[in-house]
């Protein structure tokens, strides 16, 4: 196996051809820190019927929301024109990662602001039998684990991403406790732009809707878990279109981006957007208006509760008109230009009061953003905490008589935290 490095930055040139080993970037080393405005590639090629392994031996890049600023971008080929992989950044050291052809395409870029080690990686060639075929008596889960074939359709999650529970005989649900974590709810005291950081398994019903071609930076929007096969989430994550297969959902996470020991992964066996969700219709007219802005997903297979994933109880009308309650929202979100990579990755609370909503409307009005009968009001006219971006979808939650009641999944608002535009939310 060889890989061809190619400089395509005038300042600074990285061109090698090797036999396989490691691969790290520019000027890596002892006290040293990768250069700036540097954008370099590199293309690993194994000869046919082989696959690439790629093991970090360190990695310290620096963060930003989706790698914005400096990265690391693997594709699964030749060119930036093959499927995204992974994208990485931070100083969390990545999984272990597996082509599915002879060939990874890696990109790195920098920028002139702040530099860092930089990573340090060794590729391996695998025959493709050995890294993606099960034994004859085996079944192999779409995380790559090989399981018995007799445990297919147990009723049990033996791969750990429910592809052995997969167009099963349904095994009848019956009734489930909604609503009663297994954690007393006690408001947080640690603050963070304004929003609290939530004890871990507090929000058990708590979903991150996740892009699977840009992990482990792949949360794009909330959820919130209201049957053991089935969340809510907001339409308008789904709106430029999507492929089912490049999604997946975590439950029981309490980090955005690092992996939680009480997590369990789902994938998507559909997706349902309200049929009267207005931007569907792609008309003008409609916007600047936000109805119906609501998906139900249904999970690949059911989930098994615990103490850190449980459902949320759906509300009677009596609770969702209650102007002047006080309301949580939960979420992964962040405000621009305030992200700080170790703290903002755990899940954060912010607690909000619901508003009346023909007020809100007159706080909008400027802003020409129509908010209908079916949407809520929630926050601070001081402004403050706040749903923010990386949110949406979320739930808006309220607890009554001893039980938690999600009323709202966080739609929209004018940026986040300001004086008098308070949060948009689908009832």
């Amino acid at each position: 196996m060889y890989y061809v490095s190619r400089a395509t930055s005038k300042k600074h040139r990285c061109n090698s051809v090797c036999d396989s080993g490691y691969l790290t970037s520019p000027n890596y080393g002892e006290n040293r820190v990768y250069t700036s405005n540097t954008l370099c590639s590199w293309t690993i090629e194994a000869p046919k019927n082989k696959l690439i392994e790629l093991n970090f031996l360190n990695f310290d890049v620096e963060y930003s929301f989706r790698c914005r600023l400096d990265g690391l971008y693997i594709f699964d080929g030749k060119t930036r024109k093959d499927r995204l992989l992974q994208m990485l950044c931070g100083q969390n050291i990545p999984d272990r990662l597996v082509s599915t052809s002879n060939a990874l395409h890696l990109v790195f870029i920098t920028n002139a602001l702040r530099n860092a080690k930089g990573f340090l990686l060794k590729y391996s060639i695998h025959e493709v039998q050995d890294s993606e075929n099960c034994a004859s008596d085996e079944f192999r889960c779409r995380n790559h684990l090989c399981i018995s074939k007799k445990q297919i359709c147990d009723f049990k999650d033996d791969c750990g991403d429910g592809t052995d529970e997969e167009k099963c005989k349904s095994q009848k649900m019956g009734d489930f406790e909604c609503g009663k974590p297994a954690f007393e709810f006690e408001e947080s005291k640690k603050v963070i732009n304004q929003k609290k950081i939530a004890k871990p398994g507090i929000w058990p019903w708590m979903v991150s809707v996740r892009y699977i071609p840009e992990e482990p930076y792949g949360h794009r929007c909330g959820g919130v878990l209201i049957h053991p096969q089935w969340i809510l989430t907001a339409a308008h994550c789904f709106r430029r279109g999507f492929n089912i297969s490049e999604w997946s959902l975590l439950f029981g996470k309490y980090r955005e981006i690092s992996n939680d020991e009480t997590q369990v992964r789902r994938y998507i066996n559909r997706i349902i957007i309200h049929p009267d969700y207005l931007p569907l219709k792609d008309d003008k007219k409609f916007a600047n208006r936000k109805d119906n802005d609501i998906a139900l997903i249904e999970l690949n297979a059911p989930l098994v509760f615990n103490d850190y994933i449980r459902a949320i109880c759906l509300p009677h009308t009596y609770y969702i008109e209650r102007t002047g309650i006080t309301a949580y929202v939960t979420g992964w979100g962040y405000a621009e230009g305030k992200l700080q990579f170790e703290e903002d990755e755990r899940l954060k609370e912010a607690s909000v009061t619901l508003l009346n909503r023909l007020y809100c409307q007159k706080l909008y009005k400027r802003k020409l953003v129509v908010i209908p009968k079916l949407m809520l009001c929630a926050g601070h006219l001081e402004g403050g905490a706040d749903a923010c971006k990386g949110d949406s979808g979320g739930p808006l939650v309220v607890k009554f008589e001893g039980v938690w009641y999600v009323i709202g999944i966080v739609s929209s608002g004018e940026d986040c935290g300001l004086p008098n535009q308070p949060g948009i939310y689908t009832k």
